[in-house]
């Protein structure tokens, strides 16, 4: 009976409230029967998990290649458990994360085009002057540099664009870049967890939950990740290269022709590639006040950014700054 009211438009005095009748409401249920086998279906899943990452470490065909057939075994359980019937394809595109994918995609393309300007290479060589002469400042100085830029990049890109610029440098020093870049991933997957758009799985809680935008992970994650998990881990680091570090000497370096060999050689790139990851990181502070997805802004920012910088040539922005596999 109190459906009946509510359909209708309510009742007067039966304290239910007045809602205006625009159709009758339909829907279609289906009902299928599962196979036995699914009964064991979290099991199922949770083997196929672990032997996708069994064959990402052995290496034995590239990731991206494992995770499609992790992928096809688990649609082929699907298909099993079901007795025949599987889902449409675009019932099993609702089940990728489509906010994460965009935000990745954006980020890419506005800091693969400030990669072509050489400001990376720029404030890696200021960061060896600043070392004067001492590894373990640089070793400091990288990952701290790497750590912040994972937080309002993205982790995955960011180490794309300095590992080179850092085994170039450690080229330069005569030294073994392994151990520099072993701290870099270490402060890059840190520092990525401080904000929202730095680790994919932020991506994914934020874009899960309304509730939690780009000003709660500045209030609630940063400080702890840069005043504890970014010191710890960098003394965890200076600690394991102890040795490394401090037998070697650094050679004498020829700062002016230093400076003068990695120089920012792009300016206007600069400047419209920087505006806009400015903004565009600036909008994502402002998420409380438009409550936009943050995908919506990486995208847009991204392609104004396209259309000033790279405006006749699309093909070649998304084949070189876009990680395909990644995504």
């Amino acid at each position: 009976a109190q459906d009946r009211r509510l359909s209708s438009g309510g009742t007067e005095g039966s304290g239910l409230p007045d809602v205006p009748h625009h159709g009758e409401l339909t829907y279609t249920l289906y009902v299928s029967t599962l196979a036995p086998l699914a009964e064991q279906s979290v099991l199922i899943a949770a083997l196929i998990m672990i032997f996708v990452y069994i064959f990402i470490l052995l290496e034995v065909i590239h990731r991206t290649l494992v995770a499609i057939f992790g992928s096809m075994v688990a649609l082929f359980f699907f298909f099993i458990m079901h007795n025949g019937h599987t889902e449409s394809i675009s019932t099993l595109m609702l089940h990728m994360e489509w906010s994460t994918l965009g935000l990745l995609f954006g980020m890419m393309l506005m800091v693969g085009e400030l990669s072509h300007t050489g400001v990376f290479e720029w404030c890696a060589v200021r960061l060896l002057v600043a070392s004067k002469g001492s590894f373990n400042r640089l070793m400091i100085l990288l990952c701290s540099l790497v750590a912040l830029s994972s937080a309002f990049l993205d982790n995955v890109t960011t180490m794309l664009l300095i590992a080179p610029v850092t085994i170039d440098m450690c080229n330069i020093l005569g030294v073994d870049p392994r151990p520099y870049l072993i701290g870099e991933v270490l402060l890059s997957n840190v520092g990525g967890t401080a904000t929202l758009i730095g680790d994919p799985p932020n991506i994914i809680i934020g874009s899960s939950f309304d509730e939690i935008g780009f000003v709660d992970f500045i209030i609630n994650v940063l400080p702890c990740i840069f005043f504890f998990c970014v010191p710890a881990t960098l003394i965890l680091v200076l600690q394991i290269y102890k040795y490394y570090l401090s037998t070697e000497k650094m050679a004498t370096l020829d700062v002016r022709t230093l400076k003068k060999t990695y120089q920012v050689y792009d300016e206007p790139r600069l400047l419209i590639a920087g505006t806009t990851t400015f903004f565009v990181i600036l909008i994502f502070f402002l998420h409380p006040v438009h409550h936009k997805d943050t995908a919506w802004i990486a995208l847009i920012g991204a392609f104004i950014t396209i259309a000033f910088t790279n405006p006749h040539d699309v093909q070649d922005a998304l084949r070189n700054h876009v990680e395909w596999d990644t995504l």
